[in-house]
């Protein structure tokens, strides 16, 4: 295995996930944006949409069925429920007309080059919360498919 810590491997992740949203016509807002006792990798915004983006990182390629699952696998109720926590303290300091979105992107970087980036897949709307955002945030919900 590569020679460089989780942290470092999260940091390019996060990185390649902020370039990969730009191209996709976002403009990013933060990146490791603590709210509370929860954080926030990327918040990033477009015409539509605010969007709350949980990156995950893995030595492995997309093909591969690992031990521990994909990437995302990691994003479990914990993990969600901190990230609509999150957001949600984010919008009460911050509102906005935007439909709130909960993301997942996960970045693959190969043991062989740890600073290259084989994939990235970017699950939208992966999070989603039932029910409306607090009175300070607008009542707006949760984008929905079926909206």
């Amino acid at each position: 295995m590569a020679d460089f810590d989780r942290k470092s491997l999260g940091h390019i992740g996060e990185e390649a996930a902020a370039v990969y949203l730009e191209k996709k016509g976002y403009t990013i807002i933060g990146k490791n944006i603590r709210i509370g006792r929860s954080e926030i990798d990327i918040i990033c915004e477009n015409d539509l949409f605010l969007v709350f983006a949980e990156v995950k990182t893995r030595h492995q390629t997309p093909d591969t069925n690992p031990i521990y699952g994909s990437p995302a696998s990691a994003v479990d109720e914990s993990k969600q429920n901190a990230l609509i926590r999150g957001s949600e303290g984010y919008i009460s300091t911050h509102p906005t007309d935007k439909i709130p979105r909960i993301d997942v992107i996960e970045v693959y970087v190969p043991d062989s080059e740890p600073f290259s980036v084989t994939e990235i897949r970017h699950m939208e709307n992966a999070v989603r919360k039932s029910g409306k955002f607090s009175k300070k945030s607008k009542t707006r919900r949760f984008h929905n498919e079926a909206d």
